[in-house]
């Protein structure tokens, strides 16, 4: 079993990219259809160059380096965090 990480939409969807620059924000949208938001997600699953391989992030049917934030050990101990105590709320559990 591979595993693999990407933008995965909900179709319809809208993609909202921001840049920033001098001057502020300047927003950008595009429309995908289900085609175009489901392509990422076919592609790693049936992509035989992927056979074997796991653990990398997608976007667009093109592998990419993650972003500083998702490849910080801090933030992922704080995921684990907080994803350990809302499992423990939603099952009634007490944490610790």
């Amino acid at each position: 079993m591979n595993s693999f990480s990407q933008d995965g939409p909900i179709i319809p969807f809208t993609v909202m990219c921001f840049e920033f620059s001098t001057l502020g924000r300047a927003e950008i949208q595009m429309r995908l259809n289900q085609q175009q938001g489901a392509a990422t997600t076919v592609y790693c699953a049936a992509a035989p160059e992927l056979e074997g391989l796991g653990g990398m992030y997608f976007n667009n049917c093109c592998r990419c380096l993650p972003s500083t934030e998702a490849q910080s050990e801090d933030t992922a101990r704080a995921l684990w965090a907080l994803s350990e105590r809302l499992i423990q709320e939603g099952l009634g559990s007490p944490s610790g």
